[in-house]
């Protein structure tokens, strides 16, 4: 398997696709940008809104209180 379609494969497995609202290109970028998805879910609401705006950081603020 080649490393774009492996990294391409990760990214479509990510718990951040349970969160309603975001689709494979968002949760790419956030990936992208915290390095996993448990860097993600683990990052303050106004580093996510740096990174995919204030709608997107709410859902995920959501999505997170609501799942623990």
């Amino acid at each position: 398997m080649s490393h774009r379609r492996a990294r391409g494969k990760r990214a479509l497995e990510s718990p951040l696709l349970d969160v309603p609202g975001l689709g494979p290109a968002r949760v790419k970028t956030l990936l992208a940008s915290f390095g996993g998805s448990e860097a993600v879910l683990a990052a303050s609401e106004d580093a996510l809104a740096a990174v995919a705006g204030k709608s997107v950081a709410a859902r995920i603020a959501r999505w997170r209180a609501a799942a623990h």
